[in-house]
């Protein structure tokens, strides 16, 4: 597994890449039939959950977050489903058995994280990530020249 963090274009962004390598191991005397005996004491090939035919079942990976992390606004994995709940702190990461087929197999997940809020100045910083900044205050006068004041009567 692989964690890269501060990705994207306001480095909010992380990803998480995954290799499930499905080895296959080399047959026991027991399941090639030449063990016991010497005869061919069983038929066919290797049962599924022996080393000549691992089995392997669902993956759920489970990614603990910093307390920082207010809530993930884009999930995205590659193969499988994903969920987050605010409160509990982890992203959970489901692929089911079939899309584990083959030797090896790759995933990956990229999410968007919502930082916490802050009551204090960030200089300028601007959420929506647009450059324009959050200060509009403008020290110059509003016309050019004083405009008289009307004779009241």
């Amino acid at each position: 597994m692989e964690v890269k963090t501060g990705l994207g274009a306001t480095g909010s962004d992380f990803e998480i890449r995954l290799q499930v390598n499905k080895v296959l191991g080399a047959p026991s005397p027991s399941s090639s039939g030449l063990g016991r005996g010497g005869g061919g004491g069983r038929l066919g090939g290797p049962h599924p959950g022996s080393p000549g035919a691992p089995l392997i079942d669902d993956l759920t990976v489970t990614i603990p977050l910093p307390a920082d992390v207010r809530n993930l606004s884009e999930i995205r994995p590659s193969k499988g489903d994903a969920s987050f709940n605010p409160g509990d702190k982890f992203l959970e990461w489901y692929i089911p058995a079939k899309e584990l087929s083959g030797g090896t197999s790759y995933f990956g997940l990229r999410c968007t994280v919502v930082g916490p809020l802050t009551g204090e100045d960030n200089d300028g910083f601007d959420p929506n990530g647009f450059g324009f900044g959050t200060d509009y205050t403008f020290d110059g006068p509003y016309q050019s020249a004083p405009v008289a004041k009307a004779a009241q009567n």
